[in-house]
């Protein structure tokens, strides 16, 4: 009995570990996430927005674009300006702080996202490209942290009106969402 019993905390400790290691999100410390709160202080942080990258390892070659998915899981609309250059924000860890890398892709309109509910109307997608130099692999050759983050603003309307954009200052909030996924780049 008391073999079982050794053998069986064995395997759920083995289990345990692999589980902590194949989870991406575990590769960011809780003293980093302040520290990223501290440079994005937005109270609806993966909240109200929820985005996905079409790649289950999140690991992407240097200089490729990073396919975004983001679904709006509010009861909101949710308006996104393409063209802002807080639209889609990078983020990487140097000397333990959160710098902004540039992003390759420029957009350009605006896109609104229906409240959670109506089927595909609340999902929009976009691309990163994280604009880094080759030598940022000199020293580490191993996968570089991206953290790709998305903000939108909430609207105050009940329906989609196709003419919202003559009353955008009577609709737009001011209300800040954001959401960001954790990626890799590889050189």
């Amino acid at each position: 009995m008391k073999k079982i019993a050794e053998r069986t905390l064995i395997i759920f400790s083995v289990l345990i570990f692999l589980q902590g290691c194949s989870n991406p999100s575990n590769a960011v410390s809780s003293t980093m996430e302040e520290k990223f709160q501290a440079v994005v202080p937005l109270t609806d942080m993966n909240k109200s927005l929820v985005i996905t990258v079409d790649d289950d390892d999140k690991v992407f070659r240097l200089g490729s674009d990073i396919p975004i998915f983001y679904e709006n899981k509010s009861s909101h609309f949710l308006f996104f300006d393409l063209a802002d250059e807080n639209y889609t924000k990078l983020f990487m860890l140097r000397d333990i702080e959160w710098v902004e890398v540039k992003d390759g892709i420029t957009g350009s309109g605006s896109r609104v996202l229906s409240p959670q509910g109506p089927p595909l109307l609340n999902l929009g997608t976009t691309w990163a490209r994280p604009e880094l130099d080759d030598t940022i692999f000199k020293d580490n050759k191993t996968n570089i942290l991206i953290r790709v983050m998305i903000t939108g603003e909430i609207m105050e309307m009940d329906t989609y009106s196709s003419d919202w954009q003559d009353h955008e200052d009577e609709i737009l909030t001011g209300e800040l969402v954001a959401a960001y996924v954790d990626v890799y780049v590889s050189p």
